[in-house]
């Protein structure tokens, strides 16, 4: 578990970077903005079904809606079926693009 949490934290910081590096005009939703962010930032979301990642995202902010932590959107990501090596991408596409008012939690993780 520790391995899987350091491979996604190192991931999460690079992905963190690139797309605040890359951040663009914001184009016609925030859920095909979503699904574009996170696919480019992990290709291998691609096998993913639209519906099985939007459902990823809003886990993700619904988890940090209701309190939770890195590990606890790991899990639930996990539990919605998206594997955690594919995490740091859900994770940094939705918290742009579905639940922006979270944008503190990827400072502080970064800064952690």
């Amino acid at each position: 578990m520790k391995r899987t949490i350091v491979a996604v934290v190192g991931a999460f910081l690079l992905l963190f970077s690139v797309a605040v590096a890359s951040a663009g005009p914001a184009a016609a939703s925030p859920r095909s903005n979503y699904l574009r962010e996170a696919r480019h930032l992990e290709p291998r979301l691609s096998s993913v079904g639209d519906y099985a990642l939007w459902r990823a995202g809003k886990t993700v902010c619904l988890t940090l809606d209701s309190g939770g932590h890195f590990v606890d959107v790991i899990s639930a990501m996990n539990d919605a079926g998206v594997p955690s090596k594919k995490g740091a991408a859900v994770i940094v596409a939705a918290v742009h693009n579905l639940c922006p008012g979270h944008r503190q939690f990827l400072t502080n993780f970064v800064n952690s």
